[in-house]
């Protein structure tokens, strides 16, 4: 564990994280729990508890995703501890779709237990999952059944002893444990003999009219300590002063920054001095201090990494416009009428109130130079070299090849489906791995972007662009676009290797429930993947940034 690693994992206010290249399904790398004692931010028995909760989760899950479908496979993600409690955002994904969010309480046996530890980890990969947190308590039940009688008393002293926010929560279950245990399973625990007043619920589990009530009424429990930490995280910040919002207000007036503000309905709030809208001058005195001093920071952000981006041009005023597919949402993005970098004052309800999360601001350095980088893309500034053309299209025409040659080897029983999944040919020439190639050259545009943006990026920005954008796609494709998720798997792939992740491979396989999705079904073995992200690569390869027009800066470290 390198140390430009270790300090990224604790460059946060409120968290510590233990990164998915140091962790595997036995737990936490020695190495790694070496450093994370000697600097003092993990006890020998947390490194343990970690090695322990880690190792059962990835053995149990994997137990479960061969038993049924309505149970996931296990990965390892990145375990997020939060260290201030209601201060940082409840239930949040750091990292998007890879991120375990604990407290770090839940690591501590005086206010945990090895059995609410492992479940915790359940808990985050289902709310993911879900995307949504209330319902993740019930569709877990089932699991609970599968506990022997001593890890079910070590799970119930767990809850009790819990000090997280939502503790209530889990003191409900503890209390309900002894009724849940009796509860039947369609696969964990089924009936002996099926009753009239038997209802089969979404999780597998059957249910009386009496049972059900008792669930209904642990669920309301449930979701009254969830609202009670929601309540408790908008309460925590500082309580705005009689001058707030005066210093966000004199730096946009004094340092005029390159960017402009936008408000509910995307309208620009603020574009250059003298240009307040009411609506900003109304805002901000709602900012508590911590928010507006974030605010700020984040501006300070998109200003520097924008003029950073445009003093590089040789030209311009000759920057294309926004293309038409380009969304003006999310984090900051390209306004197409000012083409400036647009920051969305009310786009987070928490803005005013909160500082930004955790590694937002990093993502929100990335994303701003992504999107300068589409503009450069979109201007031709990041191309192919014209004395590479051949090469590319040399190594797209092999990897037609070679998707055709996985479409042809695939189960016969899937093969129809899958290939209907792709569409209607648009001749007699456009094989399956012809549709698949422009489904990866429709999608390029990210890469060339990405390409662009390392150089004005820390490897830390970058690297927390990587983390969130090289993850688990399973809730964006059904079963049968499974050849379409693959390329998509596979081309975003090809980020690892901008970032400074050192073992590119092994982190996208641990993490990304790849080997289920695709090798286990035998749509690919491994030797295909490398295939595949080796011909993908060569093509991304043959892109490159026109020093004619971008006179790269030297890169930040």
């Amino acid at each position: 564990m390198d140390q430009s690693l270790i300090d990224y994992c604790a460059s946060q206010p409120g968290m510590l994280v233990v990164p998915i290249e140091v962790l595997s399904d036995t737990g936490l790398d020695a190495h790694a729990a070496s450093a994370y004692r000697d600097r003092g931010w993990l006890t020998e028995i947390e490194c343990e508890r970690i090695d322990a909760m880690i190792a059962a989760y990835c053995k149990r899950a994997g137990q479960l995703g061969q038993a049924s479908r309505q149970w996931f496979h296990s990965r390892v993600q990145h375990l997020c501890l939060v260290t201030n409690g209601v201060r940082t955002r409840p239930y949040f994904q750091p990292f998007h779709a890879s991120s375990w969010l604990l407290y770090r309480d839940d690591i501590d046996e005086a206010t945990s237990s090895l059995e609410l530890s492992i479940f915790l980890l359940f808990q985050a990969e289902r709310q993911y999952l879900q995307q949504q947190v209330g319902a993740s308590l019930l569709t877990n039940l089932p699991y609970l059944l599968i506990l022997n009688d001593d890890q079910c008393s070590d799970f119930i002293e767990g809850c009790r002893r819990s000090t997280r926010p939502d503790a209530a929560g889990y003191r409900a279950l503890a209390d309900a444990m002894p009724w849940i245990r009796e509860l039947h399973h369609e696969s964990f625990r089924p009936p002996v003999a099926s009753r009239s007043d038997h209802r089969r619920l979404a999780n597998g589990l059957i249910v009386t009219a009496g049972q059900q009530a008792r669930l209904d009424g642990l669920h309301r429990e449930w979701m009254a300590s969830i609202e009670a930490v929601v309540a408790a995280h908008r309460a925590s910040p500082t309580a705005p002063t009689p001058l707030a919002g005066r210093s966000l207000l004199d730096w946009l007036e004094t340092e005029s920054p390159h960017l402009v503000l936008t408000g509910e309905q995307g309208e620009v709030i603020w574009s250059g001095p003298g240009s307040a809208r009411e609506a900003l001058t109304g805002m901000v005195p709602q900012c508590s201090p911590e928010a507006e001093a974030s605010i700020l920071a984040d501006l300070e952000v998109i200003d520097r990494k924008s003029r950073a981006f445009l003093e590089s041009l040789t030209a311009p005023d000759t920057l294309a416009r926004p293309a038409d597919w380009m969304t003006e949402g999310g984090l900051s993005y390209i306004h197409g009428e000012t083409l400036r970098i647009a920051y969305p004052l009310t786009g987070d309800p928490d803005r005013l109130r909160h500082a930004s999360p955790p590694y937002e601001r990093l993502m929100l350095a990335a994303r701003t130079v992504h999107e300068w980088g589409h503009q450069a893309a979109e201007s031709g500034w990041v191309r192919v070299d014209p004395q590479r053309l051949d090469e590319r299209r040399s190594h797209e025409e092999a990897l037609v090849s070679l998707l055709d040659g996985i479409v042809d080897g695939l189960p016969s029983a899937m093969r129809p489906a899958l290939v209907a999944a792709l569409g209607r040919p648009k001749s007699p020439a456009d094989t399956p791995g012809r549709m698949l190639l422009r489904g990866l050259l429709l999608r390029i545009d990210d890469y060339k972007a990405n390409l662009l943006a390392r150089h004005y990026l820390r490897d830390e920005e970058m690297d927390t662009y990587v983390r969130n954008n090289v993850g688990s796609r399973l809730l964006d494709y059904a079963p049968e676009h499974a050849l379409t998720h693959l390329m998509r798997a596979v081309y975003e792939y090809q980020y690892l290797e901008l970032s400074s992740i050192r073992d590119p491979r092994a982190w996208f396989m641990d993490s990304t429930w790849f080997e289920a999705l695709f090798i286990a079904p035998r749509i690919v073995d491994e030797a295909d993947f490398d295939r595949l992200a080796g011909r993908i690569g060569r093509i991304c390869a043959c892109y490159s940034i026109d020093a004619d027009r971008i006179a790269l800066p030297d890169r930040e470290r």
